[in-house]
């Protein structure tokens, strides 16, 4: 499972003074035989509202018994809404798997542990 690590500011100035909170984004992971995408996390069954839903799975990537950093998962539905066109190229790119993976050392090596 691909996973990012996110960080969200409680205001709009990302400035060391304000309250961070790191998250967990978990990403599908492409299939290498067939180049469909998988949700080892996830499992779709009927919903008791109405249709489909997603639930948790148990597997060796996240126990969500005990979920240590909380994890964020794309909400994509049959119609995905996007702010601009920037967002709207990002999430196609995402989707598309067109991103390149990287430890979080390999990261740091690359940017000296600083992002913004």
């Amino acid at each position: 499972m691909p996973v990012l690590y996110v960080a969200s500011w409680d205001d709009a100035s990302g400035r060391a003074e304000g309250t961070r909170t790191v998250y967990q984004l978990l990403l599908p992971r492409r299939r290498h035989a067939d180049g469909t995408w998988a949700w080892d996390e996830l499992e779709v069954r009927d919903s008791a509202i109405q249709g489909l839903g997603v639930y948790p799975r148990p597997c060796d990537a996240i126990d969500w018994a005990d979920v240590r950093v909380p994890a964020l998962l794309p909400y994509l539905g049959v119609e995905s809404v996007v702010e601009d066109q920037h967002l709207h190229k990002c999430l196609l790119a995402v989707l598309h798997g067109d991103f390149t993976s990287l430890t979080v050392g390999e990261l740091c090596a690359r940017h000296g542990g600083t992002y913004r």
